[in-house]
């Protein structure tokens, strides 16, 4: 027992281990108190402890937890008297108790008994300093002051019991808590609940509850009501702005009941001489009309008045200092301007607010200019243009300097001078020197003229010639596309038709496919088309000139132009100027002519054949106006006045038809004995190679033009009319610059491209053998840079190849995992064989499992055999130079949480000297401890573990494992 009173002396945590609680229950709790009248005390109740106890510690003979009244004498079962002066007897001062310690209970002052370490549940052993300077141990009652009315937690704790706390509740009073863990820990109807002080801070406090679990109001114990403790309360009433209230001191007058409170009653503002809100001041705003423009005064005996202020007077209309200029007019208060907030900063977003004016909200993140054009997606930070990561500029070889124009964020690239030597990173190059920007050697020339071999100089080799794939050149345009097999060009013959009936496709070695146009007028496609200039276009379509049927899709050819019909019969045509009608439709020629002189021969009498067409596909028979013997019309027309046929003896009042002399017009028709015109004729023939007219001796007139015109193909541009007929321009140009597509034009489409498959360049010179595929010039392998050498890093830039010696460094190195066999490592325990320091293969605790180094006992997995220390050193570890180098290891101190015990360090042992890294601050969980080593570099260095309990207790956790040991190494 001593051996573990003065361990208590020196760690408070085992104490309260061994209390079961943690609430601090040590006698390092001290107070000062008076000799004579101990009077504080604690609610008497147990639960594992019987009430009370001896000086020794022992449990005290009490029937009954609950205090007793010391008026009425009570025995033990032994026949011995318990009250006065028995442990839970009322007591007034320490001399009424046997034990003589009368403290506090929530039932009033109660003799309490003297401790050691341990106290019945809800009462603490604590530490007492007498006046006379005397050393004592007294339990007390924790709660002793629970519900008690305070204005600060100093009111709410006896000596050596200081963990309740003074707790504000929703009415604006506060009253005593007490210290718990868990709600077994409160009296009856109380919880253990997370609750914050007057003072803001949070800790575990007994509080009252109801049925539910719900907190509610304090009620006066009988301590509180003895004690005559006072704390605030107020008064509370709801005012039009909110709650007003008045504050006062509650006490408790009677137990079971809550305390008093002597607050008045607020109420709004009076215009009555008397404070009504409680705030100090008489009168104020009991008048106020709510108008910033007037003066109000309150008289109590006269009440209110209010007086309007001059025009102009400032004012504050909206309740925003975002309008300053706010002013009086006519009694009212009117709205100023509003403040400009624009600070001009990109990076602020400005605002007013109503409260405090102007603001500027910070924009972070936002994109912004910090007006470096070498500084890449600069953002808003702290109010201000925060450059983004400066723009990278590559130096595209040794001889050459780059640097970033702030002004224009150009990389701005220099020559380095001429003759300064470089390495190009080939070791088939000698004697390499920069020459305008160029790092520029003496190549090896392996070169056997054969395109079908990849002809390389390699490192110790010499020039080697291997076979390759690429694309060749046979020289022969008739064969493509080339590509090497077996170290020789093959290929395959060019298809070289294209598909044109008016072409002859052949193939010529030199130029390659070759297309020659057929004779014109070849046929080609459908009966309607025929080739002319190496091109199928459709054959002159009816109303267009033509010189024979050959030309005309429909097969006639007719005064000229290709008709709709062979017009067989005389005085017909397809020339609109002889129809006066549209070209390419057979119909009459106009009366009174004969252009192609059907008639001319017919002999010209009298009432007989004129020699002239009539205008209905016949030779006239009878001249119009001309008298006729028969007196008979067998045209058809109506026999006029004087016997005269035609249309030109009208009749006054005939309604007949006529000829008023003009062939532009048709319809002509008699009235009121004069040939009026009919409508007037529309000459248009729909061709845009012809200008259309009517004149009146020839009617419509179609003239060819020269105007631009629309073939019909889109594979043709700048058509124009010739002959009245419209003929293809030039070729449309196809070509799109992509060398993955084969151009060409689609009649309908206009330009197309087709997908090909040819040897193209990607544009990076560090790719073999580029195809097109899908339109796209797709890359082929990487350039084989290997130099064979295992410790260098090849890599291609701009075609070139170079070799970095960064190769041969490993980032991390396994020093020791402890999962197999592992010597060289020096073990010293105090504890004898088997215990202590030493190699686990099958550790409980690991990093990686299965082993690890370890201290304590495997057979329990603990170091609980007493006081023991112990130190294990590691073998030699070399430490690379020219690097920078670190060491890693894991470490799990499963020992007691106090530091001043179970001591672990970890030190460094060099050249005889031994340096401390690390020492342990914590417990029962994974610790990953890196130091620097770089200092050690080209040397050796061992690790040494040392372990000391400097005590036999609280050993019996799991003890200390190492694991996963290793060398870290920064690699350039």
């Amino acid at each position: 027992m001593l051996r573990r009173t003065l361990r208590f002396w020196l760690v408070g945590t085992v104490l309260i281990v061994g209390c079961g609680s943690d609430i601090d229950s040590s006698p390092g709790n001290s107070a000062t108190v008076d000799d004579t009248a101990l009077s504080w005390g604690g609610t008497l109740f147990s639960a594992d402890a019987e009430f009370g106890a001896d000086a020794d510690g022992s449990a005290a003979d009490s029937p009954s937890s609950e205090p007793v009244d010391a008026q009425q004498p009570l025995t033990t079962d032994a026949g011995r008297e318990l009250c006065p002066g028995g442990l839970g007897c009322i007591c007034a001062s320490a001399a009424d108790c046997d034990s003589g310690f009368c403290h506090e209970t929530r039932a009033g002052r109660r003799c309490m008994g003297a401790c050691l370490e341990t106290c019945p549940v809800g009462q603490l052993c604590v530490q007492l300093t007498l006046a006379s300077g005397d050393v004592v141990f007294s339990c007390v009652a924790q709660d002793a002051r629970l519900c008690t009315p305070c204005a600060s937690s100093d009111g709410c704790n006896v000596p050596g019991a200081t963990q309740a706390r003074c707790l504000p509740q929703e009415d604006g009073s506060s009253v005593c808590g007490s210290p718990c863990v868990a709600d077994q820990d409160c009296p009856a109807q109380h919880a253990c609940r997370a609750v914050v002080d007057v003072a803001g801070q949070t800790s575990q406090q007994c509080v009252p509850v109801d049925d539910e679990g719900q907190r509610v109001a304090c009620t006066c114990t009988a301590n509180a009501v003895a004690l005559g403790a006072q704390g605030p309360c107020v008064g509370s009433a709801q005012g039009e702005d909110g709650p007003i209230q008045c504050p006062g001191q509650q006490q408790c007058e009677q137990a079971g009941q809550e305390p008093v409170c002597n607050a008045q009653s607020p109420s709004a503002e009076l215009c009555n001489g008397a404070d009504d809100d409680c705030d100090g001041n008489v009168d104020e705003g009991a008048c106020d009309d709510g108008n910033a423009c007037t003066v109000d005064a309150c008289n109590p005996a006269a009440g209110c008045t209010a007086q309007a202020l001059a025009d102009g007077t400032p004012c504050d209309a909206d309740g925003s200092i975002c309008t300053p200029e706010d002013v009086c007019a006519d009694g009212a208060c009117k709205v100023g301007a509003s403040l400009d907030c624009d600070d001009g900063n990109p990076c602020t977003q400005s605002a007013c607010d109503l409260a405090i004016g102007c603001t500027q909200v910070q924009l972070v993140g936002a994109p912004c200019d910090d007006g470096n054009a070498c500084s890449i997606g600069d953002t808003c930070a702290g109010g201000s243009c925060v450059p983004g990561p400066a723009k990278t500029c590559l130096a595209p070889g040794t001889c050459k300097v780059v640097a970033c124009d702030g002004s224009t964020g150009d990389c701005v690239i220099a020559a380095q001078p001429d003759g300064m030597a470089c390495d190009d990173g080939d070791a088939c190059t000698l004697g390499e020197s920069c020459a305008a920007g160029l790092c520029l050697g003496a190549p090896v020339v392996c070169q056997d003229n054969n395109p079908c071999t990849n002809d390389t100089c390699e490192t110790g080799q010499g020039c080697t010639f291997t076979a390759n794939s690429k694309s060749c050149d046979d020289s022969n345009a008739c064969t493509g596309p080339d590509t090497c097999a077996g170290g020789s060009c093959t290929s395959t013959p060019v298809a070289c038709d294209d598909g044109n009936p008016c072409t002859t496709d052949g193939c010529d070695p030199t130029a390659g496919c070759i297309q020659v146009a057929v004779a014109d007028q070849s046929p080609c496609g459908s009966a309607g088309t025929w080739c002319v200039a190496g091109v199928c276009v459709p054959k002159a379509q009816a109303g267009q000139t033509c010189l024979g049927a050959g030309e005309c899709a429909s097969g006639f050819c007719v005064d000229g132009v290709c008709c709709e019909s062979g017009c067989a019969a005389g005085c017909e045509s397809c020339s609109g100027s002889k129809t006066g009608s549209t070209d390419g439709q057979c119909k009459p020629v106009l009366a009174n002519t004969d252009p192609d002189g059907d008639c001319a021969e017919m002999p010209a009498a009298t009432c007989g054949f004129t020699g002239q067409c009539d205008g209905k596909g016949s030779c006239a028979k009878y001249a119009v106006g001309m008298p006729c013997s028969d007196a008979t019309c067998v045209d058809g027309t109506t026999l006029q006045k004087g016997g005269v046929c035609g249309s030109s003896g009208c009749v006054a009042g005939a309604q007949v038809g006529c000829d008023d002399g003009n062939a532009c017009t048709t319809g002509d028709i008699c009235k009121a004995g004069s040939c009026l015109p009919g409508v007037q004729q529309d000459c248009d023939d729909g061709n845009a190679c012809t200008d259309d007219s009517c004149a009146s001796a020839k009617g419509c007139i179609h003239k060819a033009n020269n105007a631009p015109c629309e073939d019909g193909s889109v594979c043709t541009q700048d058509d124009a009319c010739f002959g009245g007929v419209c003929k293809p321009g030039l070729g449309k140009s196809c070509s799109d610059d992509n060398p993955c597509t084969d151009d060409a034009c689609d009649f309908q489409k206009g330009c197309i491209g087709i997908q090909n498959s040819k040897p193209c360049d990607d544009g990076n010179a560090c790719t073999v053998g580029d195809v097109c595929a899908n339109s796209a010039c797709k890359a082929g392998s990487l350039k084989d840079c290997s130099d064979g050498i295992a410790c260098t890093v090849d890599t291609c830039s701009g075609g070139t190849c170079s070799h970095d010696a960064k190769g041969c460094c490993t980032p991390k190195t396994a020093v020791a995992n402890f999962d197999g066999a592992t010597s060289g490592w020096v073990f010293s325990n105090s504890a004898g064989a088997g215990k202590g320091w030493q190699i686990r293969t099958d550790a409980k605790q690991t990093k990686s499992a299965p082993g690890a180094l370890y201290y304590g006992d495997p057979t329990v997995w603990n170091y609980d055999f007493g006081l023991s220390s112990g130190s294990a050193t590691s073998p030699p570890i070399a430490i690379p130079a020219g690097l920078k180098t670190s060491m890693s290891v894991w470490v799990f101190p499963g020992v007691e949480s106090l530091t001043t015990y179970d001591v672990l360090t970890l030190s460094v042992l060099a050249n005889g000297t031994t340096t401390p890294v690390w020492k342990r601050t914590t417990n029962g969980a994974w610790v990953n401890v890196q130091f620097d080593t770089s200092s050690y570099a080209g040397a050796s260095i061992q690790l040494v573990f040392q372990f000391n309990t400097l005590d036999s207790v609280l050993n019996a956790t799991q003890g200390v494992f190492v694991d996963d040991i290793e060398l870290l190494q920064a690699c350039p």
